[in-house]
């Protein structure tokens, strides 16, 4: 564990305090070292030196300046009160910078753990479980005499990261929270991530923004002269821009920026290097932040699928718009196909709307295009599946980009097309967990109805379902006071449990009217039939392993003999043997069974019962003398 006191620093500038981690917020490098990173040099050493985010700072100072009267004076805790704050934004906008100031301007002790630091539920019981409970000793210079206690405040950085290799970390740092006699301040990249959501239920929320690209200008032009450079402030805004507001990015850019231009000065006498606005579009995309790593799945999907956005491109465009819209499919290459798919049909269908007064040949071109869509949509579906199939040809994954830039290009058209709304999300994942549910509900049918049903999933789907889920339904809605018995023996016959009849035969139904489904049967009846149901033992031999019931071969119930025949079965009639199957010694009895009478098969199950009870306790009897000599 990394333990910093920020209050150490002041206006001395020592090293950074995150060797190891490589975060540059709060700490500090030599301003002479010319080999430092200017992130480090002109990192704030103020809180009021932090850009942009006053509000939410000024909550923070105002949270933790109140945290122990809230929680350690012995009054009431409010629910609104809180034992820590979640810091939430983009990357490099000043979150830990601004944590460890905060902590530093009310005379705290600063402990902090991030992504380079185990944060499983066993480290952080063992390296900060004391800790949230404690103050630390500060010693003053020997003239003073004097020990002061401080208080502490820990930061936990990037609890958005912390994945499989932080075994109930989460958890742990939840019930911490719930906890801590010191405040804890929490910071994330992403506030919406599922493992963030249970955590922001116990914590101040505090959403940090980038801050506005003329503020950042401003500063930037302010170390660029600090560093002998002289710099246009429409060259520092698109520099800025191109960097996505990230502050320690456009440091990092400004710093190479300058290096380049020192290594090629063949008499550098002192001179200021001077950056301006042209000289920096043309080296623009040396130093800016890739474009792709700040857009969204859904924001790149429709850059793919509308296509080009001029016809009057030339060679040269027209390549760069390809690679643009290229890497768009990579940023989620496993689900930006689905994607494409799911709403290119939106962009054709919305210029044949547009086209309902046209020309009979707009209308075809249209048409064809859509043909040359759906073919480049069938050839990237075959090559998806050799990438991800068993042979696993990744090297087909650049040809499945190039064939998702080519359903946008034909559903686009020359000059672009224009998607109305927002993507929608792939409904395949959808409709894919329904048939495999479905599937599985199947399988699990067959496997009831092959005691007498030896057929296909296929066959079972198409003619068995639809056929019992009739004759069913029919028997259940008649007005006979028996109708409960005879719908009971149907099922025994078949196999079939109550969840069978009364749910899965609903989900595959096809039909649209209630009045064809299980669903829409009295309440009453329903609960009537259930209770009737429950009150008897069912012999099919699915439902019999289901429940539990081990059957040996040629056991013996009650006064039932041994021998061969009926003898040998439990109930006094299937004779099963131990893997479900049927003697071959009642071979010839397999068409007596719906002539067993139910009560003699429970009192005949009740028999046993109670036998093996009294087996069993003088078994127990015996043991226990047996320990006690």
């Amino acid at each position: 564990m990394r333990i910093t006191d920020v209050s150490m620093l002041g206006n001395v500038h020592t090293l950074n305090l995150n060797k190891c981690s490589g975060i540059t917020g709060g700490g500090r490098a030599d301003i002479n070292d010319r080999n430092a990173l200017w992130a480090d040099k002109y990192a704030p050493s103020d809180k009021s030196e932090i850009l942009g985010n006053q509000s939410s700072i000024n909550k923070l100072v105002a949270w933790l300046n109140n945290w122990e009267h809230t929680f350690n004076s012995g009054r009431k805790v409010g629910p609104n009160d809180k034992r820590a704050a979640l810091i939430s934004g983009p990357p490099g906008i000043g979150k830990t910078t601004c944590a460890q100031l905060v902590g530093e301007s009310l005379g705290r002790h600063v402990m902090e753990l991030n992504a380079s630091d185990g944060r499983s539920k066993l480290t952080l019981q063992q390296n900060i479980g004391d800790c949230l409970g404690s103050q630390v000793l500060s010693f003053a210079p020997k003239a003073k005499l004097a020990v002061v206690a401080k208080k502490r405040v820990l930061i936990m950085d990037e609890v958005d990261g912390m994945g499989a290799g932080d075994r109930s970390g989460m958890a742990e740092l939840i019930k911490m929270v719930k906890e801590s006699r010191i405040p804890i301040i929490c910071i994330c990249n992403d506030r919406f991530s599922p493992k963030v959501r249970s955590l922001a239920n116990h914590c101040l929320d505090l959403k940090f923004m980038r801050p506005v690209k003329t503020v950042i200008a401003k500063r930037v032009i302010e170390i660029g002269d600090a560093e002998g450079m002289e710099i246009e402030i429409n060259a520092a805004e698109a520099l800025v821009e191109s960097c996505g507001n990230d502050i320690r990015q456009v440091l990092n850019a400004l710093q190479m920026w300058a290096s380049k231009a020192k290594g090629n000065k063949e008499n550098n006498n002192g001179e200021k290097i001077v950056m301006k606005y042209m000289d920096f579009k043309s080296r623009s995309h040396e130093i800016g932040k890739d474009e792709m790593l700040r857009v969204s799945m859904f924001d790149a999907g429709k850059l793919i699928m509308q296509g080009p956005k001029s016809k009057s491109l030339d060679a040269k465009g027209k390549l760069d718009d390809f690679h643009k819209r290229n890497d768009a499919f990579f940023s989620d290459y496993s689900l930006m196909g689905l994607l494409v798919h799911q709403n290119y049909p939106k962009i054709l269908n919305n210029q044949l709307i547009k086209l309902a007064k046209g020309t009979a040949e707009e209308k075809q071109e249209v048409i064809d295009r859509t043909y040359l869509a759906t073919a480049a949509m069938s050839d990237y579906a075959v090559m998806e599946g050799k990438v991800h199939g068993c042979d696993q040809h990744w090297e087909l994954l650049t040809a499945c980009g190039a064939l998702a830039v080519k359903v946008g290009f034909h559903a686009g058209g020359e000059s672009g097309g224009f998607l109305p709304g927002y993507p929608e999300f792939p409904a395949w994942l959808g409709k894919n967990s329904s048939r495999g549910k479905h599937v599985r509900l199947l399988s699990e049918l067959q496997h009831h109805l092959n005691k007498i049903v030896s057929s296909s999933s296929d066959e079972i789907r198409m003619g068995y379902i639809p056929l019992l889920r009739d004759i069913l339904l029919k028997m259940m809605k008649s007005s006979d006071s028996n109708q409960n018995e005879e719908v009971i023996k149907v099922m025994d016959a078949y196999g079939l449990s109550r969840e069978d009849v009364f749910e899965t035969f609903d989900d595959f139904s096809m039909s649209n009217k209630d009045c064809d489904k299980f669903s829409s049967l009295d309440s009453k009846k329903r609960a009537g039939f259930t209770r009737m149901y429950n009150q008897r033992i069912h012999k099919s031999q699915a439902l019999v392993a289901e429940q539990g019931i081990s059957k040996k071969k040629n056991a013996k119930v009650g006064g039932c003999g041994g021998g061969g025949g009926a003898d040998g079965d439990e109930y006094g009639g299937d004779g099963f043997d131990e893997d479900g199957e049927e003697g071959s010694q009642n071979n010839d009895d397999d068409n007596d069974d719906d002539d067993v009478n139910d009560s003699n098969d429970v009192s005949a199950f009740m028999k046993k019962g109670k036998k093996l009870a009294s087996v069993k306790e003088k078994k127990e009897t015996t043991t226990s003398k047996k320990k006690k000599k």
